[in-house]
């Protein structure tokens, strides 16, 4: 599906922030027919916003994602312009797989977002990622993290999603002992 990223980030009636099954059917939906690859949930003790930073922040994300070395936001397609939206691109720089070129379809601060991938050294196609926080407590927050994607060539298709759930499950074991919380794992689908 090749929606534009100009399009309206939400639909006339806006998805609840933690209804996923609305955000998945409205929005991941609009950009890729990709099945849901892999999920996790993960309970941290720290707020909604101190959570959503760690894990859009490309910055941040270098503090607890050993893939990732930094990066930066393009805001000159964002529905708001100059600051994040959707319509910003993430460009993440990792070490050893370069760069990861993220589009924001979905941007609701600091409760959910939902961005489409590309990294032309992974095996993988129509990739769409999806975070939802919800605040559990005064400082507490559940987040949810959900990869769609399509497989590609035959070299790495075997391997590439176990290797990408493992370094994404040392990151948030990472992420989990910065902020407190109780641990858990990305698992297949």
């Amino acid at each position: 599906m090749n929606a534009s990223i100009n399009t309206p980030a939400t639909p006339t009636a806006n998805p609840s922030r933690w209804d996923l099954d609305r955000l998945v059917a409205e929005i991941v939906r609009r950009h890729t027919e990709a099945p849901l690859r892999m999920t996790g949930s993960f309970v941290f003790d720290a707020d909604t916003a101190t959570v959503f930073e760690q894990v859009t922040d490309p910055a941040r994300i270098a503090e607890w994602f050993g893939l990732v070395k930094g990066g930066s936001f393009d805001h000159a397609g964002s529905c708001n312009p100059g600051t994040l939206g959707a319509g910003t691109r993430r460009v993440c720089h990792t070490r050893g797989m370069g760069d990861l070129d993220e589009t924001f379809f979905y941007y609701d601060a600091p409760y959910a977002c939902v961005c489409r991938v590309k990294n032309a050294m992974m095996p993988v196609v129509d990739h769409a990622a999806v975070m939802v926080l919800e605040p559990i407590g005064p400082s507490r927050t559940r987040f949810t993290w959900q990869q769609y994607y399509n497989l590609k060539g035959v070299m790495m298709r075997f391997v590439f999603p176990s290797m990408l759930r493992s370094m994404m499950n040392r990151g948030l074991a990472t992420l989990t002992q910065q902020l407190g919380g109780e641990p858990s794992e990305m698992v297949a689908v």
